[in-house]
């Protein structure tokens, strides 16, 4: 089973069907930014919801929201339409969307990339790469270290 983090209220996103990928589009700039998983509205915690407030974002900075179900995103068009954000140079800063990819198409990545540098900190794994880029054995030994710092918190 798979489970994802809400960027706005760090609450916990237990099935696909209650998660939204939003991000920005700067109309005077033409650019894109703010790519963010967060609840869709109707499953929200929060009161007024996760998703960005179209109004108040065109308001702050000129932006519309574009978004789309986490579904979509999962799917193998949806890695296409990610690819391609990076491909079009769309967002102003393409790591945004490689995290994002990373996020959802890479096994074990969405509970481990929080908690990365405190891992190797901590002496969990030694990065044989960059440290936002770990390979799978990483991922699953980062991940099983969090499982035990949560358990001594219990």
């Amino acid at each position: 089973m798979s489970e994802w983090t809400c960027d706005t209220c760090g609450g916990r996103i237990t099935e696909a069907k209650d998660g939204w990928v939003e991000w920005l589009y700067e109309h005077d700039s033409d650019r894109e930014y703010g790519l963010r998983l967060v609840h869709h509205r109707p499953a929200s915690p929060r009161p007024g919801g996760c998703q960005y407030d179209g109004r108040e974002e065109f308001a702050r900075s000129r932006s519309s929201v574009k978004d789309l179900e986490l579904p979509f995103f999962l799917s193998p068009d949806g890695l296409m339409q990610l690819l391609q954000m990076v491909s079009d140079g769309r967002f102003s800063d393409r790591e945004e969307v490689l995290e994002m990819i990373k996020r959802l198409h890479v096994p074990g990545y969405e509970k481990a990339h929080r908690h990365l540098e405190a891992a190797v900190a901590e002496g969990v794994y030694e990065p044989n790469a960059p440290l936002m880029y770990p390979f799978q054995d990483q991922i699953q030994l980062a991940n099983a270290w969090i499982d035990r710092e949560r358990e001594k918190e219990h």
